[in-house]
């Protein structure tokens, strides 16, 4: 199964590579993004970081919604603008993904792909291609795509960048408009913006 979701945002690659990159702060401002927890972050000597998550998400219908969930590890490396995820646990284990941000004129053109192969006798194949991958996967990343071009186009979230690495986790003062829901803003010293800021 392979599977390519592709969008321009009038951005900086920076800025939208900070938004995917900060996986801790997916569920506050993606709302199809149950929860995910950090079990391992490592910054290397050339920049890069490695990261171990759990990812809960929904799959929104106009009915209902279904929950999935998934174990990743993440290499991002803002220099070369690529974020490559590997699901290690879950239904998907084994499934290669990959963030690639290159910029095109004044906008980031974002392109994520993946790659899952299901190792099933004969439906294998067509549960990847049209269930795991048309259904799921493609209807996911698409929603996420949408909701960082929105924020980023519309200017929803303050600049300098979110935070990474975890900074602001036990902050507990709300410091920012909320991209997906209304919330009160209230001043912070400089250098303090960040959705993780948020958490209470």
């Amino acid at each position: 199964m392979y599977t390519e979701t592709s969008m321009l945002m009038r951005g900086p690659r920076e800025y939208i590579f900070a938004l995917g990159a900060a996986i801790e702060d997916w569920p506050l401002i993606l709302p199809h993004y149950r929860s995910v927890l950090l079990t391992q972050r490592t910054v290397r000597p050339d920049g890069a970081t490695h990261t171990v998550a759990t990812m809960k998400a929904w799959r929104l219908l106009p009915f209902g919604k279904i929950p999935v969930g998934w174990k990743t590890t993440l290499e991002s490396n803002v220099a070369t603008g690529l974020l490559h995820f590997v699901h290690i646990g879950g239904f998907t284990k084994g499934m290669d993904v990959h963030w690639l941000l290159t910029s095109e004129s004044d906008a980031t053109r974002v392109t994520i792909t993946h790659e899952f192969t299901l190792k099933w006798p004969l439906i294998g194949s067509f549960i990847a291609r049209r269930i795991v991958g048309h259904f799921f996967v493609d209807a996911i990343a698409r929603r996420t795509l949408t909701c960082i071009q929105a924020m980023v186009e519309e200017n929803r979230t303050p600049r300098p960048p979110l935070r990474r690495n975890g900074e602001g986790e036990k902050e507990t003062r709300i410091v920012m408009q909320s991209p997906l829901s209304r919330m009160a803003e209230e001043q912070v010293p400089s250098g303090q913006w960040g959705v993780g800021a948020l958490r209470g």
